[in-house]
């Protein structure tokens, strides 16, 4: 289908009867031209892909009334795949003009619009020279421009398989699934060429290798032992020693593993492979914070106390997993200090939601361990709009359940 066509002759997907163009207000100075298969608009597209993206996982991580996340993704996936075929054809035009050049068929030096000819017939002034090199310079498609965009598109189809829930499900999952093969079998081996960037290729599709099993799993495609099995495979290849943000990773797809059971199984084999997968995820995520490059160190040492949380929920019916129920004290002790960890960290850098949930979270420890004066108070007085959402979130991701909070006065 021809792209639609607006007044002025614009195709902009930004372009609305009633406001007018969104990618004309941002980019007065671009041409008709540009608009269609233009450099701009190549950048403008994935701007907003990329936007799109932040606001489903916004929606999804602090419950925002936004519209559908998945509706959300999946435009930002189109606006990616024009970005996409927008970058191809300008590298491709770009390489076929470097060919013509160095294979000597062009005999004249490029000169932009007006220039002077040999007689100096025609002159342009300065500002007009100015004007023109603005509105025809635009920076060239790389390899690596390519590769920035077919990654993006993988992120977001991780966070399109992350947030698969009951009212969520994927219709169709082997369109998605199809989506992914065409950026991993055609588009990845020719554009990593010559970009020395394989880690972050490789850590990329594990992350979405694994969420794709995760999204498998729930939808009944794969059994439990084909699913643990390609979350084990999805790293397996690739050395993290010393990078924070693979190892992160890692531990953020072992946590997906053990909620992908969050309603509970008193399978012996499950709950090992559980205990198994949370135990080594505490260990990326340690070794992560240790790091001196690591970044956000207080939401990695949160996430280290959420990781024990999970493990002392296994000692729960109807997991009653024997091993996290002999060790449940531990866990906690080990919970409240690591959220007291990550507290003090938040405070020294400022960041004070950080803060706010680590708080929230000490208490919320302490009152699994009998003590229920913190969180009494945190809920009773004007701390209760920081620490109310903290604990919605909390049952959401099955760090607590309704009963428990219910059992020391919380509702």
């Amino acid at each position: 289908m021809a792209p639609r066509t607006m007044r002025n002759g614009c195709a902009c997907p930004f372009h609305s009867k009633k406001s007018g163009c969104r990618f004309h207000e941002l980019y007065p100075k671009a041409t008709a031209h540009d608009d269609l298969s233009g450099g701009l608009c190549a950048e403008f597209l994935s701007n907003a892909a990329q936007i799109l993206h932040s606001l489903a996982e916004t929606s999804t991580e602090t419950h925002v009334d936004l519209p559908n996340p998945a509706a959300l993704l999946r435009q930002a996936l189109l606006y990616f795949k024009r970005c996409l075929t927008i970058q191809e054809y300008h590298l491709a035009e770009f390489t076929t003009q470097q060919d013509a050049i160095s294979g000597g068929t062009s005999s004249q030096e490029p000169t932009l619009s007006g220039a002077p000819s040999q007689n100096g017939s025609a002159t342009l002034s300065s500002d007009q020279v100015q004007e023109e090199r603005w509105a025809t310079i635009v920076e060239p498609v790389t390899n690596d421009s390519i590769l920035d965009t077919i990654l993006a598109q993988l992120e977001t189809l991780t966070t399109f398989c992350s947030i698969t829930t009951t009212e969520h499900a994927i219709a169709g999952i082997s369109s998605l699934e199809d989506f992914a093969n065409s950026l991993l079998t055609e588009k990845l081996p020719v554009y990593m060429a010559g970009t020395n960037r394989k880690f972050e290729v490789d850590l990329t599709c594990a992350s979405f290798f694994a969420a794709l099993a995760n999204t498998k799993f729930f939808l009944q495609e794969i059994d439990f032992a084909v699913f643990t099995q390609a979350v084990h495979d999805a790293f397996a290849s690739l050395d993290l020693t010393g990078n924070p943000e693979g190892l992160v990773a890692k531990a953020e797809a072992l946590i997906a593993y053990n909620n992908a059971f969050s309603g509970g199984s008193a399978i012996k084999e499950i709950n090992d492979a559980r205990w198994k997968a949370l135990t080594s995820a505490l260990e990326n995520l340690t070794s992560a914070s240790k790091i001196p490059t690591a970044k956000n160190v207080a939401k990695l040492h949160i996430l280290r106390g959420d990781v024990e949380l999970y493990r002392f929920q296994l000692g729960s019916p109807p997991c009653s997993y024997d091993v996290a129920t002999k060790n449940a004290g531990v866990l906690l002790k080990n919970a409240e200090k690591i959220y007291k960890g990550a507290e003090l960290t938040a405070r020294a850098t400022g960041v004070e939601n950080d803060m706010q949930e680590a708080l929230t979270k000490v208490a919320l420890v302490k009152s699994l361990q009998g003590d229920v004066e913190q969180i009494q108070a945190l809920m009773g007085g004007n701390a209760r709009k920081f620490g109310k959402p903290v604990l919605d979130e909390a049952v959401d991701e099955a760090l607590v359940t309704v009963e428990q909070l219910a059992a020391i006065g919380i509702s």
